[in-house]
């Protein structure tokens, strides 16, 4: 559960939002000067902050591949995001290379994991500040068996044009194992689907499925849909704040309800998986949606907000990797 205390302080600082909005989410610049505020860069005596996007770990995992049939895991857009270290030490991945297009954050987290005295995690995790619209260059022929972007898309298709976006989906099959490898795709952004259908045709949609926000990412959500761009800050002790909190104490009290009802139904029924929900089917490699499941899987009622996201599981066929 979201406690009041770990709220109010992660609310001040400003920049913090679900769903990116304006150009600056697609600008060097406005990521450095974030991040040298979270992972004490230069001039900053703050200990390194965390924060992930959308999902944590205990979510993500339930999309991942046993940690034993991969070999090289890229993590694009890392920013100052716990995942990495997570799929390594929880999972059992062998090797994660993160990269972000911030100098700040790359060479703030390489010496956090170089200073922590773990000297196994720190062989196990490789930082590099790469563009993810130019990974094809920047790996040269390198290959990884599993991609994980999460957030990194809707930031992109914040600048106002999908350039970036279109760039990056084109670079993702040059980097990405033919047939074998996956593309995990974790999106809050309603324009995605478009994007896919018009500029994805490298590569090849597997599965889609909801994911849970995290409790802080439904709170972020439910904030914003009230206030819109203006800061967050300042708002701990606010009638929206109370609001929103009790929002996400719902959500997550149907959440565990779910998660009852399923065990409830496992234990009659014999084991089925984890309760993602898989809303395509695939024919002749054709997307066709599970409206009705679609419709009905969100974890709130209508009137309340999206609480979920979508995850795209992705491969890059032989002849279409470059």
């Amino acid at each position: 559960m979201l406690s009041a205390v770990i709220v109010v302080h992660w609310l001040m600082d400003p920049t913090h939002t679900l769903t990116p909005y304006g150009d600056r989410y697609a600008k060097a610049e406005y990521w450095d000067d974030r991040f040298e505020k979270q992972v004490g860069g230069q001039g900053c005596d703050k200990p390194l902050r965390f924060f992930d996007w959308y999902m944590e770990y205990a979510e993500i995992v339930k999309f991942l591949p046993p940690a034993d049939a991969i070999h090289d895991v890229l993590m694009v857009g890392c920013g100052n995001s716990r995942l990495p270290e997570q799929l390594v030490k929880r999972h059992g991945f062998r090797h994660v290379c993160c990269i972000d297009l911030s100098k700040a954050v790359i060479e703030g987290l390489r010496k956090h994991y170089a200073d922590n005295g773990d000297a196994d995690l720190g062989a196990r995790l490789e930082w590099r500040c790469v563009d993810a619209t130019e990974m094809g260059s920047s790996f040269r022929g390198r290959r990884f068996d599993l991609i994980i972007e999460k957030g990194t898309l809707d930031a992109m298709m914040c600048s106002g044009t999908s350039d970036a976006a279109v760039a990056m989906l084109r670079e993702v099959p040059k980097v990405l194992q033919p047939d074998t490898g996956r593309f995990l795709l974790i999106s809050h952004n309603p324009n995605r689907d478009s994007l896919l259908v018009n500029h994805g045709a490298a590569l090849r949609v597997r599965e889609v499925r909801l994911g849970e926000l995290s409790p802080k990412a439904m709170l972020i959500n439910a904030l914003r849909s009230k206030f819109g761009k203006e800061p967050l800050s300042g708002l701990e002790k606010s009638t929206a704040m109370v609001e929103a909190m009790k929002e996400v104490r719902a959500a997550e009290a149907r959440k565990r309800l779910r998660q009852f009802v399923s065990v409830l139904r496992s234990t009659k029924q014999g084991p089925r998986g984890d309760d993602g929900l898989g809303l395509v089917k695939l024919v002749d490699d054709r997307l066709l949606w599970n409206k009705s499941l679609a419709d009905s899987s969100s974890s709130t009622p209508k009137s309340a907000r999206q609480n979920h996201c979508w995850v795209y599981v992705m491969s890059a066929p032989a002849s279409d990797a470059l």
